[in-house]
C-alpha cells in the first residue's frame, strides 16, 4: 500500500504517537463540527441534543482538547442516533482511514437516515445484547 506520510518520521515512536494523538483528537472535533453543520445547529442546539452542556460541545470542538471519554461519545452517538466505532488499527490501516478528512465524510448519517422504512434486521449479523448493570460482591 502507497502513503503520501512521510515514513522516516514514522519510524520515531515519540513522533508517531503524537502523529496518532494528533489525527484522533482532531478528527473527533473535525467530525462533532460537521455533524452538527449537517443539522444545521448552533452548539447550544447540538448540546440539548446530545444531553450535554454547550461548554463541553465547545470542548470536543477543539482540535487540541484530548480528554474525551469513550463514555462521552457513546453518549454522543445515543443522542445523535449514530454508531459509533472505537478499534486499534495497523498503521497502513490508520493511515488509510485518515486519507480523506472531508466534511462530507466526517457526518454520520442517523439511523432513521440509513433505515427510513424502519430496524428491519436485513443482515445475519447476531444481535447486541443490553449491558447488564455490575451487581455488588
Amino acid at each position: 500500500m502507497d502513503h503520501p506520510h512521510n515514513l522516516a518520521a514514522l519510524r520515531d515512536k515519540e513522533y508517531r504517537d503524537a502523529y496518532v494523538e494528533g489525527h484522533v483528537t482532531s478528527t473527533i472535533a473535525y467530525q462533532l463540527r460537521a455533524m452538527r453543520a449537517q443539522l444545521g445547529l448552533t452548539q447550544k442546539e447540538f448540546s440539548k441534543r446530545i444531553g450535554k452542556p454547550q461548554s463541553v460541545v465547545s470542548r470536543l470542538e477543539n482540535t487540541e482538547y484530548g480528554k474525551v471519554t469513550v463514555q462521552t461519545l457513546l453518549d454522543i452517538a445515543r443522542g445523535l442516533d449514530v454508531a459509533l466505532v472505537v478499534k486499534f488499527a495497523s498503521f497502513p490501516d490508520f493511515l488509510a482511514s485518515y486519507s480523506d478528512l472531508s466534511a462530507e465524510t466526517m457526518a454520520a448519517e442517523p439511523f432513521a437516515a440509513t433505515f427510513p422504512e424502519g430496524p428491519e434486521t436485513t443482515s445475519k449479523t447476531p444481535e447486541a445484547k443490553p449491558r447488564q448493570p455490575k451487581r455488588a460482591a
